[in-house]
Formats: structure tokens, sequence, C-alpha cells
């Protein structure tokens, strides 16, 4: 059963091809972390909305234990982009796939990336960007890092002991090592009429 009201379209967060006020909604898993331009992106899905058009992303942020999004092609070590700077993650990411010699190269680094198609962003840096736009958060939270629902932590029965790693995902500085995901409900506010 094929849908026949659908259609697809390929485009950049930062430079959408629709028209002001075409969607009630939009939806983004895992991508936020790596469109260039963060900011100009929301502003878009900001642009794009219907007045009380929602957004819903779920994202994790930069310095999550796999933020640094090596184990698909390099390296599963946590949080690499934590324990060594940017400059020296990219040259041993050169050196490592130029010895495998398989021909795989990640995307080149767009202005502002941190790693090969990672822009950087935080929780902290996602929070500011926030205050700066129109948006009105409905719900933003920040889901634990060790918590029962990630289906790989199932076999450590983490539904006994994950509780103990909660209060980590909302102390400042920790919350950026001990988040899983963020996950944020933005509403486009509807204009009032101020008409007597």
């Amino acid at each position: 059963m094929g849908s026949t009201n659908a259609f697809f379209a390929t485009a950049v967060g930062e430079s959408l091809p629709f028209t002001n006020d075409s969607f009630d909604a939009v939806l983004c898993y895992d991508v936020l972390e790596h469109v260039q331009d963060l900011e100009r992106t929301l502003a878009e899905v900001y642009r794009v909305l219907k007045p009380a058009g929602l957004l819903l992303t779920v994202f994790p942020p930069y310095f999550h234990p796999k933020g640094s999004h090596l184990e698909g092609y390099v390296s599963r070590v946590p949080w690499a982009n934590l324990i060594f700077p940017s400059k020296v993650l990219l040259r041993a990411i050169d050196e490592l796939l130029e010895e495998r010699g398989d021909g795989y190269r990640p995307q080149s680094l767009r202005p502002g990336d941190r790693l090969y198609s990672l822009n950087g962003v935080t929780i902290r840096s996602f929070c500011r960007m926030l205050n700066r736009s129109n948006f009105e958060v409905r719900r933003l939270e920040f889901l634990p890092l060790f918590n029962e629902m990630i289906r790989q932590f199932h076999r450590w029965k983490m539904h006994y002991y994950a509780w103990l790693f909660h209060p980590l995902s909302r102390i400042p500085v920790l919350q950026e090592l001990f988040t899983h995901r963020i996950v944020a409900l933005l509403r486009k506010p509807q204009p009032t009429d101020c008409r007597s």
C-alpha cells in the first residue's frame, strides 16, 4: 500500500526549498548535530512552520560518549572528542583511514565543523540558541545516558540501577557527558489578534 500524496525533496537545513508557513510539524531525529549552521537551520524550520506548528527534535549532544560519531568507521573509544582536541582526532582519523586503504573518506570538513560532518552542538550552546530564537519551548528534556530504554543496555539489566545515573544528566557540567539525547518540542507561536 503506497501513498499517493507524498513527495520527497533533497536540501540542506540552512536553506529549505519550501514557502513560508508550509508545514504543521517538522521532525528531526539525530539530524541537528550534523547540520553546518544549527542556528540558521532552526530559523529555516521556524520559517516553514505554520503558526502553532511544532518542531520535534531528538539528537545527542557533542560530548555524549559516542558524540564524535567515530564508532561507525574508525573507533569505539567513548568520549574520544573529550579526551583529544579536534585537530588531533582529525589527524588520527585521516591516518587510520589511509592505513586501512579501503577508499572510504568521510564528508569534507565544512566551515564550523568540529569533526567530520559534526557541528559540535552542546546542551549549553543549544539552550543559548533557543533563547535567541522565536520558538516557544514546550518541552526540553535531557535523557539520561544510562537508562532502561536503551536496547544495548538490556543485557546489563539497566532497569535495576539506571536510576542511579539520572542525577548526572541534571548537573550542569556533567550533563554534557551523561546525556543520551536532547529532546525538544518547540512551537512557532500563533500571532495574537489585537483588534477590538
